[in-house]
């Protein structure tokens, strides 16, 4: 008998091991996340206003860890990727790290003093594809009441969803910053793209 109950607790924890990553759950954690940074950013307006730093520690502890900074780095250097050295890849993969840390700092900040029901609103999540990916689309407010459309893209590895590109307004970062970087890095290399990456205050 102990050993067939056993055997059937077994069989239930490989099919939870196992079960599908679903949309919602993306969806909850974009919406979990979110509704953190708002609620700690409006809760220290003034140490955030005068201490910048504070806030980037912030995005640091509450985003970073769910962001998948390697795929991120792959896909916006593109071909440039499989020519680049290890050293190489770890370099741009840490100085871009850095760069969206900057970068998400100055945007979020125009957003303190909203209360969190209407500063974040999910408005819906794609199903999940073969790659296991999916997108949430949520609208977010400002301070002065104007709302604007935000898409996170997800993927789902090794048993946990991580963001891999933002879109704001139908603009995603990475696109963006890919067709600079790939400039950059024909007319000069991609170590000089990588020193410059670090001299960016991000809102080039």
């Amino acid at each position: 008998m102990k050993k067939i109950l056993m055997s059937l607790a077994l069989a239930a924890l490989s099919v939870v091991s196992l079960a599908a990553p679903t949309a919602d759950d993306a969806k909850a954690l974009v919406e979990q996340q979110a509704k953190t940074v708002f609620t700690k950013l409006n809760a220290n307006q003034t140490r955030y206003r005068n201490d910048p730093g504070a806030f980037s520690d912030l995005i640091k502890s509450e985003v970073l860890p769910y962001m998948d900074f390697e795929l991120m780095s792959q896909v916006v250097l593109g071909r440039h990727w499989r020519d680049a050295s290890a050293q190489q890849k770890a370099d741009f993969t840490a100085a871009f790290r850095d760069l969206l840390v900057r970068v998400y700092s100055r945007g979020w900040t125009n957003y303190a003093g909203t209360p969190v029901e209407e500063a974040v609103k999910i408005l819906s999540a794609s199903p999940v594809d073969k790659y296991q990916r999916s997108d949430i689309r949520i609208q977010v407010r400002d301070k002065n009441g104007k709302q604007a459309i935000v898409v996170f893209s997800l993927r789902y590895k090794a048993g946990q969803w991580k963001m891999y590109d933002v879109s704001f307004e139908n603009v995603s970062i990475l696109s963006s910053y890919r067709n600079s970087f790939d400039s950059e890095i024909n007319q000069g290399g991609l170590d000089k793209l990588i020193a410059k990456i670090k001299t960016m205050k991000g809102n080039e």
